[in-house]
């Protein structure tokens, strides 16, 4: 095991997931060294064990996929990560992509080319299953902008609003019920996550998408 490939398997169907774990654990250099039911397990899991790479389900309870994949980045997370999922449709396709992962199959790919992810993710080398990859860079070349605000939190998403709307970090800060810190905090995830350099450019995005125009629901 100390020379393996460390690995942390997160699905929420236990015969799946317990079948893709025998299956590694056969193959000569990879150990798998813990295995989460939900996406908040699988996070704690990588944080604790700091595996090699992390192989997931995108629809999980407590964290889907590109929740967990967010938070292993504004974590600073030095891990692999590879998607096993059933979606196949474009949207999922082309957020899935947007996330930055290094390996991607859907479960009807088979396990002998999850191995090979594995080890071609290790080397260095990202991974996509051949008979999606066509379909997946034509889903990156169509993608929306509308795409990006998947990376944002509820919170982020409820700061962004109030920023387009004219709001200052204080004034935010008032409507949210949250400290200035916290609100400044939610406007530099919100510029990171956006791939924008400043406020304004957050506020032309929110207006351009649409979202500006969609006051966020009562609680």
């Amino acid at each position: 095991m100390e020379n393996s490939v460390r690995i942390v398997i997160a699905d929420d169907h236990p015969i799946f997931r317990d079948g893709v774990r025998r299956f590694l654990e056969m193959e000569a250099g990879f150990g798998v060294v813990g295995v989460a039911s939900d996406g908040e397990e699988a996070l704690d899991l990588v944080r604790s064990l700091h595996p090699d790479v992390l192989v997931f389900d995108m629809n999980m309870p407590r964290r889907n996929g590109v929740e967990l994949v967010t938070a292993l980045r504004e974590l600073n997370v030095v891990c692999k990560t590879i998607v096993l999922t059933a979606l196949e449709d474009e949207k999922s396709l082309s957020s899935i992509l947007f996330l930055g992962i290094d390996g991607f199959l859907v479960k009807t790919s088979g396990v002998e080319q999850l191995v090979d992810a594995i080890r071609s993710v290790m080397s260095g080398v990202p991974y996509v299953a051949p008979d999606i990859a066509g379909r997946l860079l034509s889903g990156y070349g169509q993608r929306k902008e509308q795409d990006r605000m998947i990376l944002l939190s509820e919170r982020e998403k409820e700061t962004l609003y109030w920023l387009s709307q004219g709001a200052s970090s204080e004034e935010i800060a008032e409507k949210m019920f949250i400290s200035d810190k916290t609100a400044r905090n939610h406007i530099a995830h919100i510029l990171k996550k956006l791939g924008v350099s400043d406020r304004s450019q957050a506020i032309v995005y929110a207006w351009k998408t649409g979202f500006a125009s969609q006051p966020p629901a009562k609680k």
